[in-house]
């Protein structure tokens, strides 16, 4: 009588093990489907043309740390199509915060600058792309070009000079650096 008592203790404590596990395995998945879910919600509440109901739900997602750059890239997105630029930058900056080496993040601010005409910080977001990708000379041709636009004439020198150094002399250096050095002169 004794060993079957013992034997259903030990399979009431499996038991009891096991649904421990698992409840705890479910847990962590079931909080990563719930911010699915909210993300899908958000998205599908953009669609049907309430935006402030999925600005609401991103910004509670912003807070979660495993979600906080894709929300913050998303109410990014939402607030250059409401044409909130201030909080959109203030969004994707958040969101390049959460997820420093995504280079999208860069180049959809970037892109935001770009269209309502922040030159200074455009120069500045393409040079930090410099330091992302120090391989790709477009990044240091678009930081030239946005520092020139700002009429940072200094700087625009600096990233040229970044990329001979990175990339050799190229006739595209040398002729940006002459037109530079004939505006330099006349005193633009």
């Amino acid at each position: 009588m004794q060993h079957i008592n013992f034997k259903y203790f030990i399979y009431f404590f499996c038991i009891v093990f096991a649904s421990s596990e698992i409840k705890s395995q479910e847990e962590p998945l079931s909080k990563e489907v719930k911010l699915q879910n909210d993300f899908i919600e958000a998205f599908r509440l953009e669609q049907i043309g309430k935006p402030e109901k999925a600005i609401e739900i991103l910004e509670k997602l912003s807070y979660e740390p495993t979600a906080k750059s894709t929300a913050k890239y998303q109410l990014a997105r939402l607030y250059e199509k409401e044409k909130k630029p201030d909080q959109c930058i203030t969004a994707i900056n958040e969101s390049i915060q959460a997820d420093p080496k995504n280079k999208w993040l860069y180049i959809y601010k970037a892109n935001v600058l770009q269209k309502y005409g922040n030159y200074n910080q455009l120069a500045e977001c393409y040079v930090s792309l410099t330091k992302l990708e120090p391989t790709n000379y477009t990044f240091y041709d678009n930081a030239a070009i946005s520092f020139m636009k700002d009429n940072q004439l200094d700087k625009t020198m600096a990233i040229l000079d970044d990329a001979q150094k990175k990339f050799g002399n190229s006739p595209s250096i040398a002729m940006k650096k002459s037109n530079l050095f004939v505006i330099q002169k006349k005193g633009y």
